[in-house]
């Protein structure tokens, strides 16, 4: 957009966008008349202030009648209803149209307003890809990037916003309208949504009509005889999908310039005949849809797009096999399909894509001549153009040796949901109850996103399924495989400086005897490139990784430790190796450290012999902390003086049973390694009697967010430790927004003595359960003096906050 920094303004929520509303336009939107419609009018403006702002404003002082009108509007956006509606909003929103550079992005816009309120970006490509928006590339993958890039600019425009996933986009209703509005205008698109009773337009509009779009609408048949010779987007989203749709055979025949279909949720038992008479059609999409016969889409010559996602289907018949110019054929969550008629998809020799995760196609595992019923998986290796492959085998005895070593861009076998990595060369294992042989893994070297669940006899990660050390590799999630005992074992073929040299995220889940992730210490070369780490429910873990130099990890950014209940310490260092005695542990890049259930974590990082990670004797280790003990401070608090993590912004911990987070009495400068932390969350830790030291409070000058949840020992929030006694300290909280105290029943006080504190960007505060303490007084504390020593007296019920000082 040209700024050099972009602020995100939230979606108002309900409560957020009535009170706008109702400023705008007048009190006597709350009159009984009233009320019941410009409620529905501003819940249609779904919180955006300038569709708040700009229609009320036009409303005010109106008559119910014109305010029904105008929700009428909002509802059914088109060429003539728009006149209505402020020329504020409207102008804004196709101001940002006309600047779009390129007819490209404003197609790619106006298409997105016919395809509902959540859209998926796969379908959008097929759509872009069977109009012929996306050209001069050659691969379909080229074409995706080029997608991506598109959308990014409408992003930037703010005409199109992220959507609840990586794989979705949504287009904020306001803007929509305005879309549609233009496209009925341009390409005399017609929409029609959510109604229940409607009617096709007349024979003028649909001759000139480019693109039809009916979503949520009542539609019992297709009508016969329409004349549509423009016509290139067809999309039917019936409101009811339990109908059996009446579609007469000459229903395409008025159609023929056609390029793209989609028939969504509709029982269509026969696809109208006169659908071979499609020359043009390049996508056809037949979603979720109940189908019986569909032989005959194999007359469609040209097509080069065909998913049947989610669909009825239990045969893809052998006519498929005349689809020459297909490239992609979309078969996810086909559930019934069973039989793949035997040399079907080898004759498909420009498929590029092929998706059939979820889809349990029985593959024939019997010799090439034999008499076969079901395609075999080794036609997929006669496809020259085939890029990226999804695909789910219930065993290895259908699946030729070599299957995995070739090229692929993209590639998952037995998908399992994990994180979105779709541009990657993914390669998904899972066996449930069956070992593969090893020959058949050939080519696995080459993967970039690994996922591993339920793998039979491996124990090493590394050796068993790669001894090359799996070069390529930039993600890797491993997760309920009873055996695996470590990720690397070094000590038995390759060097561990040449294990995973590119790998950026490490994710290990449910592994119930993984004792060590590396059987050896971690070198400065070991895991160069690793961002991410997260190991949730592996029990016999008792840190993540052995170091052996100051600075490993150099990149690690983000670090989540969860319900692994013998890990004592995040990382250890080996009590036998000199290199780091007199050097600070570094980890200048983490930014999140989040840890959880946690039972017997002592330390984030501290020395151990080296018989204790051989061994893994976790019920004996409280006897083997090496004799760094006087170099490395390991008491109960968390962090100590050999660590720095000088751009750590969140700490998060929930269940964990340290007695203080930081160290009372270390140098000023081993605060500083925190002086960047903007978020503290703390949960249920019951051993802590306080958060910060006095002396050590003004390294966290960026803190915005703090919050401690059923501490219940917890006693104060900053103790008086290095505190001056002969100068009441002022505590300035001076970038600190949230204040969350909750179930905190021995919290007596903010700071055991008198003192002042200041708050000025607080906005929220939220103290409840805090039997102990009063959150404010508008009086200075009163003290006296005491009998015994010339010192001043606390109160036993101090409060939090003086107003004056708030």
């Amino acid at each position: 957009m040209g700024s050099q920094k972009n602020f995100s303004i939230d979606i108002l929520n309900e409560e957020e966008a009535w009170r706008l509303f109702k400023l705008v336009a007048d009190d006597h939107v709350e009159n009984r008349e009233f009320k019941s419609t410009a409620t529905e009018v501003a819940q249609a403006c779904k919180g955006l202030p300038i569709a708040l702002t700009t229609i009320a404003r036009a409303l005010r002082n109106k008559s119910v009648p014109e305010w029904k009108s105008a929700l009428q509007e909002l509802r059914m956006p088109s060429e003539v209803n728009f006149e209505g509606v402020p020329a504020e909003a409207y102008s804004t929103i196709e101001l940002s149209f006309k600047n779009l550079k390129g007819e490209q992005l404003k197609k790619i816009f106006m298409l997105c307003s016919l395809l509902g309120n959540s859209i998926c970006t796969s379908y959008l490509f097929q759509c872009c890809m069977g109009l012929g928006i996306l050209q001069k590339v050659n691969k379909l993958e080229d074409a995706r990037n080029k997608l991506y890039a598109l959308v990014h600019e409408l992003r930037d425009s703010c005409l199109l916003l992220e959507g609840d996933s990586n794989q979705e986009l949504s287009m904020h209703d306001v803007i929509r309208d305005v879309a549609i509005s233009i496209a009925c205008r341009e390409q005399h698109a017609v929409l029609v949504r959510n109604e229940d009773v409607w009617e096709w337009p007349d024979d003028i509009a649909l001759k000139e009509c480019y693109a039809i779009s009916l979503r949520g609408c009542s539609i019992h048949e297709l009508p016969e005889g329409l004349e549509c010779p423009r016509l290139e987007f067809l999309h039917i989203n019936p409101k009811d999908s339990l109908f059996d749709i009446n579609n007469p055979c000459n229903f395409f025949t008025g159609m023929r310039k056609l390029r793209v279909v989609d028939f969504t949720r509709m029982q269509l038992l026969l696809l109208p005949s006169s659908i071979d008479l499609l020359v043009n059609l390049q996508t056809l999409c037949l979603v979720e849809c109940m189908l019986d016969d569909i032989a005959i889409i194999g007359k469609l010559k040209n097509l080069e797009i065909l998913s049947f996602w989610g669909s009825g289907i239990v045969k893809l018949p052998e006519e498929l096999g005349h689809l020459t110019k297909l490239r992609q054929l979309d078969l996810s969550n086909c559930f019934k399909l069973k039989v793949i008629a035997p040399n079907v998809i080898s004759r498909l020799v420009r498929l590029e894509e092929l998706y059939m995760s979820n889809c349990f196609v029985e593959w024939d595992d019997e010799g090439p001549n034999s008499e076969r019923i079901n395609a075999r998986l080794d036609e997929l290796m006669h496809l020259p153009r085939l890029a990226t492959l999804e695909v789910h085998v219930k065993n290895d005895n259908v699946l030729p040796e070599g299957f995995f070593a070739r090229k692929l861009e993209r590639l998952s076998w037995a998908l399992f949901a994990i994180d979105d990595h779709e541009t990657m060369r993914t390669l998904k294992l899972k066996l449930n109850s069956v070992s593969i042989c090893s020959k058949k893994l050939q080519g696995i070297k080459d993967v970039e996103y690994l996922c591993l669940e339920k793998l039979q006899d491996v124990k090493n990660v590394l050796f068993d399924l790669d001894t090359e050390g799996f070069s390529q590799l930039k993600h890797l999630h491993v997760q309920n495989n009873p055996d695996f005992m470590c990720i690397v074992d070094s000590k038995e073929r390759v060097p561990l400086d040449d294990a995973f040299p590119i790998l950026e995220s490490l994710n290990l889940y449910n592994l119930i005897k993984l004792e060590r992730i590396c059987q050896d210490r971690l070198s400065v070369q070991s895991f160069n490139e690793l961002k991410t780490i997260r190991v949730e429910h592996c029990d016999q873990l008792s840190n993540i990784f052995l170091l052996s130099a100051a600075k490993c990890l150099p990149r690690l950014e983000r670090i989540a430790v969860i319900n692994c209940r013998n890990i004592q310490e995040i990382f250890a260092v080996d009590g036998e190796y000199d290199a780091i005695d007199h050097q600070r542990i570094e980890f200048g890049q983490l930014r999140t450290l989040c840890l959880g259930s946690l039972p017997e974590l002592t330390s984030f990082c501290c020395g151990v012999k080296k018989n204790r990670q051989a061994q893994g004797m976790h019920e004996t280790c409280s006897n083997e902390i090496s004799s760094l003990e006087d170099k490395l401070d390991i008491s109960s608090a968390l962090f100590n003086e050999k660590v720095a993590l000088s751009n750590l912004e969140v700490l998060e911990m929930n269940k964990v049973n340290i007695e203080k987070i930081w160290p009372n009495q270390l140098p000023v400068a081993m605060f500083l390694c925190f002086q960047n932390l903007t978020r503290l969350i703390l949960r249920k830790c019951p051993k802590l009697k306080y958060i910060f030291s006095a002396s050590m409070l003004g390294s966290f000058e960026h803190l915005q967010h703090l919050e401690i949840r059923h501490c219940k020992g917890l006693q104060e929030i900053i103790s008086k430790e290095g505190a001056d006694d002969h100068v009441p300290p002022n505590f300035v909280f001076l970038q600190v927004t949230t204040l969350i105290l909750l179930g905190l029943p021995e919290l007596k006080c903010l700071y055991p003595g008198m003192h002042t504190s200041e708050w000025p960007a607080l906005k929220l505060l939220d103290v409840s359960a805090c039997d102990q303490v009063t959150v404010f007084d508008s009086e200075l504390f009163s003290f006296f003096k005491s009998s015994e020593e010339d010192k001043p007296d606390i109160p036993a019920r101090q409060p939090l906050f003086l107003l004056e000082k708030v």
